[in-house]
């Protein structure tokens, strides 16, 4: 995961991308498996 965020006054907003990767075992039903995809998140402080 690697993103990037700002903080505001009133709280913080964070930006990141996100990526998993897995390979399974030769011979079962699923070989290799990638995960990936933004995120977006907002802390609020008071």
């Amino acid at each position: 995961m690697a993103g990037v965020g700002y903080e505001f006054g009133w709280g913080s907003v964070l930006a990141t991308w996100r990526y998993l990767g897995y390979n399974f075992k030769s011979g079962s039903a699923v070989e290799s498996l990638n995960f990936n995809g933004p995120t977006i998140g907002v802390a609020f402080r008071w």
